[in-house]
């Protein structure tokens, strides 16, 4: 069974939703191949390499709108560790993000050239 955080992220938009709502290291990337597979990479990085209270965190503070100091209150710690699980969980997305770009761009290089 997928989890609630799993279907969210799959709202992740896509370059047809105003650019202000893309994140930044989406809006580096313009082809829609480029695009599904860092939604994939997000998705994966929540799910397997985010603790349970990061997944907690991001969801009510990103897809549930709820402040930092709304979170804080709800988990009994101060908002500066709300911002800390933030900022951790944005940092593990985002490297495996690139990892996972980089591989794929690797592939691609090597899969033209043996076609060739």
């Amino acid at each position: 069974m997928k989890s609630v955080l799993w279907e969210t992220i799959c709202q992740i938009p896509d370059k047809t939703t105003d650019e202000r709502l893309l994140p930044e290291f989406m809006s580096e990337h313009t082809n829609t191949e480029d695009i599904n597979n860092l939604k994939v990479a997000v998705r994966t990085a929540i799910e397997h390499f985010l603790t349970a209270e990061q997944r907690y965190v991001l969801h009510e503070y990103f897809w549930n709108q709820k402040t930092k100091s709304e979170i804080a209150e709800e988990l009994g710690i101060g908002s500066s560790a709300v911002c800390k699980r933030i900022k951790s969980a944005c940092d593990t997305i985002k490297k495996h993000a690139e990892y996972y770009m980089n591989v794929n761009k690797k592939i691609k290089i090597y899969a033209e050239r043996d076609s060739a």
